[in-house]
């Protein structure tokens, strides 16, 4: 005969931070606390009241992504890139709600030099101080 098995009376209780509907508030961290947090390279983008995009934070990962690239600008908010081109248009097209999806493929450079770079926007609310935010992820393919 097989005995049943033992089972405590009553229901077992969770301390409140075992609770998975227990997460913290992403304005509570912080935006270096989130983007140190993260693994790959990542930075905030702003839109402001003009229509401008500008780099708000970053992690130490994105600054190597860039490096990588052919961005040469010293100062972010004045790279071409963030102005024209194909991800300032992804970014603005995210930002008017005409692309959900917020996903990039680029390639730069040419044959054993070349380098795949894969963009991925996140909407982050707004702040007092700014307008619509993302937060763009890259990664190094």
């Amino acid at each position: 005969m097989q005995a049943a098995a033992s089972r405590p009376a009553g229901v077992q209780r969770h301390r409140r931070s075992d609770r998975i509907n227990a997460t913290p508030s992403v304005g509570a961290a912080g935006d270096l606390g989130l983007l140190d947090a993260l693994p790959i390279a990542a930075a905030i983008i702003e839109r402001t009241a003009e229509g401008n995009l500008r780099v708000a934070a970053h992690n130490s990962r994105f600054v190597d992504a860039v490096d990588k690239s052919d961005c040469t600008a010293l100062d972010w908010n004045e790279a071409e890139c963030l102005k024209t081109g194909p991800i300032a248009g992804l970014i603005q097209s995210y930002f008017d709600g005409t692309d959900t999806s917020g996903e990039l493929d680029l390639h730069q450079g040419e044959g054993v030099a070349s380098t795949f770079f894969r963009l991925k926007l996140a909407p982050l609310p707004k702040t007092r101080s700014s307008g619509q935010r993302c937060l763009v992820s890259v990664v190094d393919r």
